[in-house]
C-alpha cells in the first residue's frame, strides 16, 4: 500500500487538494496523484465517520467536518456516516481499556444529537447513513464468509490501535480488535452502493481506514482512498479541544454559542495561525494578513477567527451575539468591573437577576432597572419582560456577570 505524508514538493492541480494542502489538512494520503487526477476532472462522493459515543462531536471532531465541507464546497458529494452499530463495539484507538457499553436509548439519542451536528456544520443537502442499517443485517457466519479471507491477522496486530495497547500490557478484547473489519466494511459497503471512494478521518485512524481501502480493492476491484488530517494540537504540544468546563462542544446545548467563541478568542497567540486555517473560511490573502499581526495586534486576529468560527458552528446571527457579548466584556473588563459566568436556568430578566446575584428579588429587579441601572449587552434595559439569551449584564458601574442559559 503506497502512504504518501504532505509534502510541499507536491503540487496539487485541482482546487480542493490546493486549498486542503495550503490550509494544512492533508497529513497522509494513498495514492494522492491519482486522487488529485479524479478531482480535477469530475465529482467524487466521499465519506467520514463518526461513532455515537456522545450526543454532540467537539472540536476535535470539526477538523474531518471542515474538509468535508471544503469537498462540498468545490462541487464534491459527502456522506455523513453515523456508527451506530460500530458504537456497540468501541474504538480501541488510543485507549487502555474498553468504553463503558452504552444503551441503545443512549446510542439513539445521541444519534439525533450528532444527525443536528451535521446539518450545522454542512447543510440539510448531505447524504446520512447509519451502519447500524446493514451491519445489523448481517449474520457471523454470513460475515466471516464474504471478508474474513481479506483479513490479515499479521497484519491486524501490527496496527497502532492492537500494538500500542498490547504493549502496554493491557487486554483487547475479541470485539474491540474486530473493529477495524467493520469500519472496512463499512467503506467496502458505501463504495458498492453509493460509488464512494474517499474517506477522511484524523490520523489516528490511518491503520483502520487501509483496511477499508484493500477491502474494497480484494472484493470490488476498485481504487478507493483515504486521506487523513493532523490531530489538532496546541503550540506547547498539548491537545486542543478543551474548554474550562470540558470538551469543547459544537451542541449549543453543551456549550452555548457564547462559551464557544471566548475559547477561541482566548487561545494563545501562536495557534492562531493554525485555528484561522483549520476552523474558518477566510480566504488565503485575509488569512495570511491576520497571521502577520504582532503584539496586541493579534487581538484582531482572534476576534475574526472567533467570529468566523461561531459562524459557521451556530450561525451568522449567534456568532453577532457573541462578537457583541466580547466587545462588551471588554469594555467592562477595561473599566475594572468585576467579572464572572454565571449558568441560569431563569428566562425572564427580573428571574435572571435574582439567580445571578445582581438582585435579592424581582421588585428589587425592577426598581434597577425603573433607575437605569441594568445593561444587556452594553445596551439600557428598560423592559421588565425581557426574555434572556446569553447575554452580559452589567448593574451600576462595577458588577458585571456573563449569563450563560443552561
Amino acid at each position: 500500500m503506497l502512504k504518501e505524508k504532505n509534502n510541499l514538493n507536491f503540487e496539487p492541480q485541482s482546487s480542493v487538494l490546493q486549498e486542503l494542502q495550503w490550509r494544512g489538512f492533508i497529513k497522509q494520503c494513498t495514492h494522492i496523484h491519482a486522487l488529485d487526477d479524479l478531482c480535477k476532472n469530475g465529482k467524487i462522493t466521499l465519506y467520514s465517520g463518526y461513532d455515537l459515543s456522545a450526543n454532540s462531536l467537539h472540536v476535535g471532531n470539526l477538523m474531518t467536518l471542515m474538509m468535508c465541507r471544503i469537498f462540498k464546497k468545490h462541487g464534491h458529494n459527502v456522506i455523513a456516516l453515523l456508527g451506530g452499530a460500530t458504537t456497540k463495539i468501541s474504538d480501541p484507538s488510543g485507549r487502555d481499556e474498553a468504553r463503558k457499553p452504552l444503551t441503545d436509548e443512549q446510542i439513539a439519542s445521541n444519534l439525533l444529537g450528532i444527525k443536528q451536528n451535521f446539518h450545522q456544520i454542512l447543510g440539510n443537502d448531505i447524504k446520512v447513513v447509519n451502519n447500524y442499517d446493514w451491519l445489523s443485517k448481517k449474520g457471523f457466519l454470513e460475515m466471516l464468509g464474504e471478508v474474513g479471507t481479506h483479513f490479515s491477522i499479521n497484519r491486524m496486530i501490527k496496527m497502532d490501535s492492537v500494538e500500542s495497547r498490547l504493549s502496554r500490557e493491557q487486554s483487547m478484547t475479541f470485539l474491540e480488535f474486530n473493529y477495524m473489519i467493520f469500519q472496512g466494511y463499512d467503506f467496502y459497503h458505501l463504495a458498492k452502493e453509493y460509488n464512494c471512494i474517499l474517506q477522511v478521518g484524523g490520523s489516528d485512524q490511518w491503520g483502520n481506514m487501509l483496511q477499508g481501502v484493500e477491502l474494497s480493492s480484494s472484493i470490488l476491484g476498485q481504487e478507493v482512498f483515504v486521506l487523513t488530517c493532523p490531530l489538532i494540537t496546541r503550540a506547547d504540544g498539548t491537545k486542543m479541544g478543551k474548554s474550562i468546563n470540558g470538551a469543547v462542544w459544537l451542541s449549543k446545548e453543551k456549550l452555548s454559542h457564547f462559551e464557544y467563541f471566548q475559547y477561541f478568542r482566548n487561545i494563545a497567540d501562536a495557534d492562531v495561525p493554525k485555528c484561522l486555517r483549520f476552523f474558518t473560511e477566510l480566504p488565503m490573502e485575509e488569512i495570511h494578513k491576520l497571521e502577520k499581526l504582532q503584539g496586541k495586534e493579534v487581538n484582531e486576529a482572534k476576534k475574526a477567527l472567533a467570529f468566523e468560527a461561531t459562524k459557521i458552528v451556530h450561525g451568522e446571527t449567534l456568532a453577532n451575539e457573541a462578537l457583541q457579548s466580547a466587545v462588551a466584556i471588554h469594555e467592562h473588563s477595561s473599566n475594572n468591573a468585576a467579572m464572572e459566568e454565571v449558568f441560569v436556568q431563569a428566562s425572564n430578566i427580573l428571574d435572571v437577576l435574582v439567580e445571578a446575584g445582581l438582585a435579592q428579588s424581582r421588585g428589587e429587579g425592577k426598581k434597577l432597572i425603573s433607575q437605569g441601572a441594568i445593561w444587556l449587552d452594553g445596551l439600557k434595559c428598560e423592559d421588565i419582560t425581557t426574555i434572556m439569551q446569553d447575554s452580559v449584564i452589567k448593574k451600576g458601574k462595577k458588577l458585571v456577570r456573563v449569563i450563560i442559559k443552561q
